[in-house]
């Protein structure tokens, strides 16, 4: 399109509607049947609803949970170090985000070894996700290799069952359990699916754009001693400081505070 025209795009927004097209690419894609009304009588509004959790006063119980794994999530990897090593700086954003957003959603296994579950999980996560543009554009999955091998062994990781046995789960994932449970008519895969897609949506943009915005100031020293000085400013004014023995707290309100911080990563996720 024209870049011209977008604002004129923008102020007919109201007429355009993006939930016909991504029930319909999602049930496509992560392989459950499409939310139709007839079907599956107020489950997309439910479903819908269940975001206010992650929205306001609610957000700031998931931010606590994602900040104190992703301290546990470094000392574990710093308790493992016995000295330096090279590694992708991809592969190494894809590891932390990860492992520590799938602790803050999906809790944790009080009977395996969580680690290597989730190790195993995050790679098949990433050979699906290096897919996921061209089941997008509906390329039939039976022309991209073992992708829809991969795509059943993940979602095999979400059956009731396994879900029911989790401890710690967030709260919007236990509303969304609930809600998919009240549906007699969908498979136990079918709910599968559904957490399945919910993870892919928290990570499929983060991990992305956490990597880039590492990788820009890795290249950019001028704003890495910028954004440095800005979160030193806030843990010292909260009497706070960092260190490898030293846990750190930051509100949803201190977050919000970091502009340029904030700036970067939303420049990053937003493109």
């Amino acid at each position: 399109m024209d870049p011209t025209q977008f604002q004129y795009v923008i102020r007919n927004g109201k007429k355009l509607d993006f939930h016909e097209f991504s029930n319909e690419m999602a049930s496509r894609t992560f392989n459950y049947p499409r939310l139709s009304e007839s079907k599956f009588p107020q489950l997309r509004d439910s479903m819908n609803k269940i975001y206010k959790i992650m929205q306001g006063k609610p957000l700031d119980k998931l931010t606590d949970s994602m900040m104190i794994n992703l301290q546990r999530v470094f000392k574990w990897k710093f308790s493992q170090a016995t000295d330096w090593r090279t590694e992708n700086m991809y592969q190494f954003c894809c590891s932390i985000m990860f492992e520590a957003s799938f602790m803050t959603l999906y809790g944790r296994d009080p009977v395996a070894d969580g680690r290597n579950v989730i190790s195993e999980m995050r790679e098949k996560f990433t050979k699906f996700d290096a897919k996921f543009p061209y089941l997008v554009v509906n390329v039939p999955i039976a022309l991209l290799g073992n992708t829809k091998s991969i795509r059943e062994e993940l979602i095999q990781f979400f059956m009731p069952h396994k879900m029911n046995t989790r401890h710690d789960l967030a709260e919007v994932i236990e509303a969304r359990k609930d809600i998919l449970e009240n549906y007699d008519v969908l498979r136990d895969y079918d709910k599968a699916a559904h957490h399945f897609a919910f993870l892919w949506a928290s990570v499929g943009n983060t991990i992305p754009a956490t990597f880039w915005a590492m990788y820009y100031l890795v290249r950019h020293p001028e704003a890495l001693a910028s954004v440095r000085d800005e979160i030193d400013h806030l843990l010292q004014s909260t009497g706070q400081k960092r260190g490898p023995n030293c846990d750190i707290h930051i509100t949803r309100e201190q977050l919000d505070s970091l502009v340029l911080l904030g700036n970067l990563f939303s420049f990053f996720y937003l493109h």
